[in-house]
């Protein structure tokens, strides 16, 4: 698994927890859930 697939997995499997959302308090570079 390289980088990029590692980050977008991640992210996936992040937005099916509940009660999590996707915000950028820090700018449009960082996700934060």
């Amino acid at each position: 698994m390289d980088k990029q697939s590692l980050h977008e997995t991640a992210k996936r499997l992040a937005l099916e927890l509940p009660f999590v959302e996707l915000c950028w308090p820090f700018g449009p570079e960082f996700d934060v859930f």
